[in-house]
């Protein structure tokens, strides 16, 4: 692929990805279900992201068994 190609692509992605999310984000912030349990969704959130290390830890414990 030449680069130039390879540039657009990025370029695009990069543009859909960004205004995708700031889309999303703007119309799930403005659900009232949101705003009203907006400390539920934070701890959705960082529960979320606690996922893969709970993971790694959950593999380590199984491959010494």
């Amino acid at each position: 692929m030449h680069y130039s190609r390879y540039l657009l692509f990025c370029i695009t992605g990069a543009c859909l990805w960004v205004g995708g999310l700031i889309t999303l984000g703007f119309e799930f912030g403005n659900l009232e279900r949101v705003q009203k349990n907006f400390e539920l969704v934070v701890l959705g959130i960082v529960g979320v992201s606690f996922l893969p290390v709970l993971h790694q830890l959950w593999q380590g414990i199984r491959a010494k068994n």
